[in-house]
């Protein structure tokens, strides 16, 4: 079993990394290119995505709890489990918190034809998109080095 989980655990995490630095490197071409009925197209999707970004991150973490209760080697104490709980909780706040309301608020500003306000707040999301993936980074560094062991 150690095995499926662990593939199911990689597998999830580079569907959630990926599609975020995907998102990440799409939304600022399109912001940068002034293609601002493309942006609204997309964020006009912002339930699917938020879901896409869930099911990756809750399969991660269930996968990720399963392979600490298989391998013996691993307790819920080590230094690179607890960067992982956390970088779940600070990655699912985020985008819950910050990033789902802002690609809201930036659909709106767009379908008003406010591309100022929509341009301030591609940055911003930009901005917060780069600190969730800078924090899934660190906690797949952390996976794979497990500091602190």
């Amino acid at each position: 079993m150690e095995e499926f989980w662990k593939t199911l655990h990689i597998l999830a995490a580079a569907a959630w990394f990926g599609g975020g630095v995907f998102m990440n490197a799409l939304m600022g071409r399109l912001l940068a290119k002034d293609q601002l009925d493309t942006v609204a197209g997309v964020s006009a999707n912002t339930s699917f995505i938020s879901r896409f970004f869930d099911i990756s991150a809750i399969t991660t973490l269930v996968a990720g709890v399963a392979l600490v209760i298989s391998v013996d080697a691993w307790e819920f104490s080590d230094p690179f489990v607890s960067i992982g709980f956390a970088g779940v909780i600070i990655t699912l706040g985020l985008g819950h918190g910050a990033i789902t309301p802002t690609s809201r608020k930036l659909t709106a500003a767009l379908e008003a034809g406010n591309t100022d306000e929509a341009q301030a707040l591609g940055q911003r999301m930009g901005m917060l998109s780069s600190i969730d993936m800078l924090v899934l980074l660190l906690v797949i560094i952390a996976m794979v080095v497990k500091p602190f062991a």
